[in-house]
C-alpha cells in the first residue's frame, strides 16, 4: 500500500524495500519495488549478526535505516528518503527530495505547535521522551555519508526502547543534529501527520482536495492504527486520547479507507506471519530479556568467563551457553539465562542485590522454587541438544576410541593455562599413545589468536580425558562436553597459587579421577584436601636450539644497555603477580641514568582499567620504567625474554611460573620469590631467589581469600639482586648457565614424557 500510493504520485522516483527478516526467495516479491536483504548494507557480518541477536523486530527496522540510505547514495541516488511502512501517501512530495539533495538532511519535527497541557494524551512529556523528530520519515543528501556513519555507529548498539535511559530506537539520536550536521527542519504539516500532532492537524476536504490543518495533505502515518479497532486513531493514545474518530468525520473517513484498503490486500492474514528473527534455529524465542542481556555482554557489562557463541552459526553452542555459568566467578557465577531473569525483575533485584556474591545461593533456589523459571531453564537446557562449548576448527570424527587421550585445552588462548595445556599435550604425545587435542573457551577472556602446531578439533574422539582447565571452570566443561558418560579416565591438569586449596573448589575434586599438577607446591594444597591421587607431572620446557630472528627494535624493546624485563596478565591477579614490587626494587636499585630500564610487559589491561591506571602511576615516577600492555605472540614473548638481560618476577605466590621456566631456557638470568610453585625448577644454584615473610592476602586479590597467606618478597633484597645481576655481568652469565643445563636435564620433553607415561598408560590408582 506504501508504494502503490508512492508511486501513484512519483512513478519516475525509484523505490526500494528493504526485508530486515527477508532471504533470497523474497527478492522476487511484486509490488514493493527492489527488495534487498540486510546482508547487502554493507554492515560487518559480526555487527549484523549481534544487532540481530539484541533488538526486537522494531528497534532493529529502525537501526537499519542509515545503512539502508547510505546503500541507496552509494548506488549513485543524489537524495534518498525512508517511509515507514504504516504510511499512506495523498499528494507529491518531491520538495523532501530537492531540499535533502541541497540541504543534506530533512527532517520533519513531531509537532510544529505547542501540544496542550489538557490531560489528554499525547503530552509533550511523551516526545521528550520519544524524541523532537519523528523518524517514520527522513531525507537526506548525497553529501550527509557523515552523518549516516555516525548515526549508523551509534544505531548498531543504542537503538534500544529504553526511556529511562534516554533511548527511543533511532529518534533520539536524532535530536543532535541540528547542533552536528547540515539540515532542513520541514513545517509543512501536510507531512508526517499523525496521532502525535492531530491537534494541529485537523483532517478537512477543501474543494475536493484533503488538508492537514492549513496544508495539503501529503501523506498520513498510521502508527498505532489497528483496523480490528477502527473506533481509535491509534493504541498509542493510552486511555486519554486527544481525539475520538467519532467526533471527527473526515479523520474517520480516512481511516475507514485505510482500512479497507488493508482488508484488500490481506492485512489480516500478513499480519499474522511471525518475525523471522523471533526465535533461534533450534526454537529457543530470544525473550526481550534475553535480548537486553546479549547487550550487556557485548557492552562489556557483564563479567562473564567465556565469549558469547554466535547464535545464527551455533545457536546449539549459544543455547548451551545460555545455561552455563558463565557469568561472575565459581561457585557464585550464574548462567545468561538466570541472569536475565533477575535483570529483567525490579522486585527480584531488590530482594537478592548480591545476586554474584551474598545473596547467590537465595536467587539459585529461587529459580529452582519458581515453577515458569524452573521450566524455562529446563526447557533451554534441553533445546541446546549437543550444543558444546568448544572454539570449532575441524568436524571430530563420530566415534570415541578407548585407547588414547583427548586434551581438552585453551587451544589457541594466549594466557599461561592455555600454555599449559598446549605443553601438556605435548608431553603425552611424546610417550607415543594418540593424543589430540580438542578446543575451548569457556572461562577465558583472553585473546585467542595462538596457532598450536598441531590440529584442534571441536569434539571427543577418545574416552579417557585430561582437561587443562582450572578447578573453577570444570564443571562447566564436563557439563558441555558430557564427560559423565565416557567411560575412561578423567584428569585434570590444575594449577592454584596458595597454599590451602579453598572449600569451595572442592566440588571439582568429584568430577575426576585424578588430578595432575606441575609443582610440588600445588600437590600439596589440593592432596590434603582429597584422598584422590594428586600426581607432579613435568610440563615440557622448550630449550631453543638457535637464537632468536626478532630484534629489540622489531619487538619495541629499548635499546638501553640492560633490560629487566617483568610480565604478566591482569586477568591472573595482579595483586599477585606484584608488578608493583618489581618497579619498587628497580627504583630503589637504580637512577634514572645508569644505564638500565625496566620493561613491564602485560596484557588484558583493558579488562582492569583501574589496575592499569594505578600501574601507571607507579611507572610515572620514572621514564626508564616501560609499561607494554598488549598481546604479542607466544615467539615474540619468548625474543622479549632472550633479548632481556634479566627476568624478574617478584610475585606473591606461583603455581608454576611459565615465563620463569622460559627465561631459564633461554639463558636469561632470572630472580623471583623464593616461594610457591617456581621451586619445582628453581633453586639458588640456577637464580636468585629473593627472600619473603608469609603475610595475609588481604582485599583486592579476589578469587583468594583475604585470610589465606602468600609471600612479601623483600624489595631491598630484590634491590641488590638487580644490582648485583647489573654490575657484574659474568655472574649473570654463569648464573644463566647453570639454569639452563638444569632445565635441559630435568625439564625437558624426556622428562615430561616420563612423567605423563603412568598416567596415559593407565599405571596409577585405581585406571583401568
Amino acid at each position: 500500500m506504501l508504494v502503490r500510493s508512492f508511486h501513484a504520485q512519483h512513478p519516475d522516483i525509484a523505490f526500494v524495500t528493504l526485508l530486515v527478516d527477508g532471504n533470497e526467495s523474497d527478492k522476487t516479491i511484486d509490488g514493493v519495488g527492489t527488495v534487498i536483504l540486510p546482508v547487502e548494507l554493507g554492515i560487518e557480518p559480526d555487527t549484523l549478526s549481534s544487532m540481530m541477536l539484541i533488538y526486537d523486530v522494531t528497534e532493529l527496522s529502525t537501526a537499519l535505516k542509515p545503512a539502508l540510505l547510505a546503500t541507496a547514495l552509494r548506488q549513485g541516488a543524489d537524495a534518498a528518503a525512508y517511509f515507514d511502512p504504516d504510511i499512506r501517501f495523498y499528494g507529491n512530495v518531491s520538495e523532501v527530495f530537492e531540499s535533502a539533495a541541497v540541504g543534506g538532511i530533512v527532517l520533519t519535527p513531531h509537532t510544529v505547535t505547542p501540544i496542550p497541557r489538557d490531560g489528554s494524551s499525547l503530552a509533550e512529556r511523551n516526545i521528550m521522551q520519544a524524541g523532537i523528530f519523528n523518524l517514520g520519515f527522513i531525507a537526506v543528501g548525497a553529501q550527509s555519508m557523515p552523518f549516516l556513519g555516525w548515526w549508523h555507529e551509534r544505531l548498531t548498539i543504542d537503538a534500544i526502547v529504553d526511556v529511562e535511559n534516554a533511548l527511543f530506537t533511532d529518534q533520539r539520536w536524532i535530536d543532535w543534529v541540528p547542533a552536528l550536521f547540515p539540515h532542513c527542519i520541514l513545517r509543512d504539516r501536510g507531512l508526517n501527520a499523525a496521532y502525535w500532532n492531530v491537534h494541529e492537524r485537523p483532517v478537512t476536504l477543501i474543494r475536493g482536495e484533503r488538508h492537514a490543518g492549513a496544508d495539503v495533505l501529503k501523506f498520513y502515518h498510521f502508527s498505532g492504527y489497528d483496523p480490528e479497532q477502527p473506533w481509535q486513531l491509534s493504541r498509542h493514545f493510552g486511555d486519554r486520547p486527544r481525539v475520538k474518530l467519532a467526533d471527527f468525520p473526515e479523520l474517520k473517513a480516512l481511516c475507514d479507507e485505510y482500512a479497507a484498503e488493508l482488508a484488500e490486500h490481506g492485512h489480516g492474514q500478513s499480519r499474522k506471519q511471525p518475525y523471522g528473527h523471533a526465535a533461534l534455529a533450534n526454537g529457543v524465542e530470544l525473550l526481550p530479556r534475553l535480548r537486553r542481556m546479549a547487550r550487556s555482554v557485548l557492552l562489556g557489562e557483564l563479567p562473564i568467563s567465556m565469549p558469547m557463541p554466535d547464535h545464527v552459526a551455533f545457536p546449539g553452542q549459544f543455547t548451551r551457553w545460555l545455561v552455563s555459568p558463565v557469568v561472575g566467578t565459581a561457585p557464585q557465577s550464574l548462567s545468561p539465562a538466570q541472569w536475565s531473569v533477575w535483570s529483567e525483575r525490579a522486585d527480584l533485584r531488590r530482594a537478592f542485590p548480591g545476586v554474584l556474591g551474598a545473596s547467590n545461593a537465595a536467587f539459585k533456589d529461587w529459580c529452582h522454587s519458581d515453577l515458569d523459571t524452573r521450566l524455562w531453564l529446563a526447557e533451554l537446557d534441553k533445546r541446546s541438544g549437543d550444543g558444546r562449548l568448544t572454539n570449532s576448527r575441524r568436524p571430530g570424527k563420530s566415534t570415541s576410541r578407548a585407547f588414547g587421550w583427548s586434551v581438552i585445552a585453551y587451544a589457541d588462548s594466549e594466557m599461561g593455562v592455555g600454555e599449559a595445556g598446549r605443553r601438556a599435550a605435548t608431553g603425552m604425545l611424546a610417550t607415543g599413545v594418540p593424543v589430540e587435542i580438542v578446543g575451548t573457551r569457556i572461562g577465558t577472556l583472553s585473546r585467542a589468536s595462538h596457532e598450536p602446531r598441531f590440529d584442534v578439533t571441536d569434539s571427543l574422539n577418545f574416552e579417557n580425558v585430561l582437561t587443562c582447565i582450572n578447578a573453577d571452570q570444570l564443571p562447566v566443561i564436563a557439563h558441555s562436553f558430557g564427560l559423565s558418560r565416557l567411560r575412561g579416565w578423567h584428569a585434570g591438569l590444575w594449577f592454584w597459587e596458595l597454599q590451602d586449596f579453598p572449600a569451595s573448589l572442592s566440588g571439582a575434586l568429584d568430577l575426576v579421577h585424578e588430578v595432575l599438577v606441575a609443582s610440588e607446591f600445588t600437590r600439596l594444597a589440593i592432596q590434603a584436601k582429597t584422598d584422590r591421587p594428586v600426581r607432579l607431572i613435568n610440563l615440557p620446557i622448550e630449550i631453543p636450539t638457535r637464537s632468536t630472528g626478532f630484534t629489540r627494535h622489531s619487538l619495541g624493546l629499548p635499546e638501553a644497555p640492560f633490560i629487566f624485563l617483568a610480565n604478566f596478565d591482569y586477568l591472573s591477579v595482579s595483586e599477585r603477580k606484584n608488578p608493583h614490587g618489581a618497579i619498587r626494587a628497580y627504583i630503589d636499585a637504580f637512577g634514572p641514568d645508569d644505564g638500565a630500564v625496566l620493561v613491564v610487559k602485560s596484557i588484558n589491561g583493558h579488562q582492569r582499567p583501574e589496575e592499569r591506571e594505578y600501574l601507571q602511576a607507579a611507572a610515572a615516577l620514572r621514564p626508564d620504567v616501560i609499561l607494554v600492555d598488549r598481546y604479542v605472540s607466544t615467539p615474540e614473548m619468548k625474543a622479549m625474554i632472550e633479548l632481556s638481560d634479566c627476568f624478574v618476577s617478584l610475585h606473591r605466590s606461583e603455581g608454576y611460573g611459565l615465563n620463569l621456566a622460559d627465561a631459564m631456557a633461554h639463558g636469561t638470568p632470572t630472580i623471583a620469590t623464593g616461594y610457591s610453585g617456581n621451586l619445582d625448577f628453581m633453586t639458588k644454584e640456577t637464580s636468585m631467589l629473593v627472600p619473603y615473610e608469609l603475610v595475609e592476602v588481604g582485599k583486592n586479590a579476589a578469587p583468594y581469600d583475604p585470610a589465606a597467606l602468600w609471600a612479601d618478597p623483600d624489595i631491598r633484597a630484590a634491590s641488590e639482586a638487580m644490582r648485583s645481576i647489573f654490575n657484574d655481568r659474568s655472574f649473570g652469565v654463569a648464573l644463566a648457565g647453570r639454569a639452563l643445563n638444569h632445565v635441559s636435564r630435568h625439564h625437558g620433553l624426556l622428562g615430561a614424557a616420563d612423567s605423563f607415561r603412568p598416567v596415559v598408560l593407565g599405571l596409577t590408582g585405581e585406571h583401568r
